[in-house]
């Protein structure tokens, strides 16, 4: 995994990134979320994959991710969607999930 571009934003409280993974197949949007969490030695629950990305005829993935300052904000500022595609694999989804 590289990270192609950091940007701060100081007004909302995260940091905003471009990072390129090669890989023959396009990760899972969790595994790339646990990755750049560990790769920044952040928590988890500041990390957000927010597009992934797959570059046609090469193999590379490029992704959009924010990393939050504080958990409480990522939850105000990022929309349902992308919270709920950001959960762990097998985990409910939403109000219309089974149960």
């Amino acid at each position: 995994m590289e990270i192609v571009s950091e940007r701060y934003n100081p007004l909302i409280g995260r940091k905003e990134l471009v990072v390129r993974v090669t890989s023959s197949e396009t990760p899972r949007r969790y595994a790339l979320r646990q990755e750049v969490a560990r790769l920044l030695s952040v928590d988890l629950g500041l990390v957000y994959v927010r597009k992934i990305r797959s570059l046609t005829g090469r193999h590379e993935v490029v992704a959009e991710v924010h990393v939050y300052d504080d958990p409480g904000r990522a939850l105000r500022i990022e929309p349902e969607h992308i919270r709920l595609r950001n959960q762990p694999p097998g985990e409910k989804r939403g109000k219309g999930a089974g149960g």
